[in-house]
C-alpha cells in the first residue's frame, strides 16, 4: 500500500485489535507492507486463533491527538506525590493532547491473538516518546515508555536520580514507565528494567566503540569482525602514537627467578562476561 490515508487505514482494520490508539486519533499519510494468514470459519469469519500478520509501517506528517492513554499518564504523575512536585503536569498533559510527528516506521506483528509493537520513537523536539509494549485480543496491555524531563522540571526543582528509575542517556534525564492490566483499567509503575536495559544498551554501545579504538591503533580484538574501526582522519597531521616500553633489569634477574609466577588478569574480562552486571547499581551510567 503506498500514500494511504492512515485514518481509513486504522478504521479499516478495526484498529489492529486494539483500542490505545483508535482511527479517529491518528492522522498522516502511510505506506505499508502487509502480510496476513487466518482460518476461516463456516461463516467465513476469522478464527482470531490462527490470525497471523506483519505490518511494515511507515508514517509521515502523522498526528496523535486525544490518546487516552497518554493523558492517563499525566493523570497518573499528578496523583503521584513526588512526580507532582517536580514535574510541570499541566504542562506536559498539554504536550501530549496533540503530538505531532515527521517520520514514524515500525513492524507491528500479530500472532497468538496478541499485537506486538516493538520499540518506535514518536514525538518531536519539544517532547520525544518513546513506546513499545503488546496487546492481546482480550485487551490485556503491556506497554512501556520513557521521555525525556528536562523540559518538565519545575523551576528551581532538583533533578534528581535517587528513586533509580531516572537515567541520563547523553540528551537528557528520562523518565521510564509501565503501564499493564487492561485497557480499560490501566496500571502504572515505575519500569525499572527498561532503565536499566536502557544504561546496558549504552554501555554495550560505549564498550564496542572503546574496543573498536583499541582494534585501530593497537591491533587488539582482531578477531572480532563484530568491532567497527572509527572513522581515520586522512590528514597528515593526524596525531600518531608511539609506545615505549621499559627495558629489563637485569640486577633484578635472580629475584625475578625466584619469586613465584603470579597469574596475570587479562586487561579485559573474559569473553562470557560483558563487564556490565558489576556496575548495574550505578544509576548514573
Amino acid at each position: 500500500l503506498s500514500g494511504i490515508n492512515i485514518t481509513e487505514f486504522f478504521r479499516v482494520f478495526e484498529n489492529f485489535g486494539q483500542n490505545i490508539i483508535g482511527h479517529h486519533q491518528i492522522s498522516g499519510t502511510a505506506d505499508a507492507g502487509i502480510r496476513f494468514s487466518a482460518l476461516l470459519r463456516d461463516d467465513l469469519s476469522f478464527d482470531l486463533n490462527t490470525v497471523k500478520s506483519q505490518i511494515e509501517l511507515e508514517v509521515v506528517k502523522g498526528r496523535l491527538k486525544d490518546v487516552e492513554a497518554l493523558a492517563d499518564v499525566a493523570a497518573y504523575l499528578r496523583g503521584n506525590v513526588v512526580w507532582s512536585s517536580l514535574v510541570r503536569v499541566d504542562a506536559f498533559e498539554k504536550k501530549l493532547a496533540s503530538v505531532d510527528f515527521d517520520t514514524l516506521r515500525n513492524t507491528i506483528e500479530i500472532k497468538d491473538r496478541t499485537v506486538y509493537i516493538p520499540a518506535m520513537r514518536i514525538g518531536s523536539s519539544a517532547l520525544t516518546l518513546h513506546l513499545s509494549g503488546q496487546h492481546d485480543f482480550d485487551h490485556n496491555i503491556d506497554y512501556h515508555l520513557n521521555f525525556r524531563l528536562n523540559e518538565l522540571f519545575r523551576p528551581g526543582k532538583p533533578s534528581s536520580d535517587e528513586f533509580g528509575y531516572i537515567t541520563d542517556d547523553g540528551s537528557g534525564l528520562r523518565l521510564f514507565l509501565r503501564m499493564a492490566g487492561t485497557a480499560d483499567d490501566p496500571e502504572f509503575s515505575m519500569d525499572r528494567q527498561g532503565a536499566r536495559q536502557k544504561r546496558k544498551e549504552e554501555f554495550q554501545r560505549e564498550k564496542s566503540t572503546f574496543k573498536g579504538m583499541l582494534k585501530e591503533e593497537f591491533g587488539l580484538f582482531k578477531s572480532d569482525t563484530t568491532l567497527k574501526s572509527p572513522p581515520t582522519d586522512k590528514n597528515k597531521n593526524a596525531p600518531v602514537f608511539d609506545v615505549k616500553w621499559n627495558e629489563f633489569d637485569n640486577s633484578d634477574s635472580t629475584k625475578a627467578k625466584d619469586s613465584k609466577p603470579k597469574k596475570k588478569r587479562g586487561l579485559f574480562a573474559p569473553k562470557e562476561d560483558d563487564g556490565y552486571d558489576g556496575l548495574d547499581g550505578d544509576d548514573d551510567l
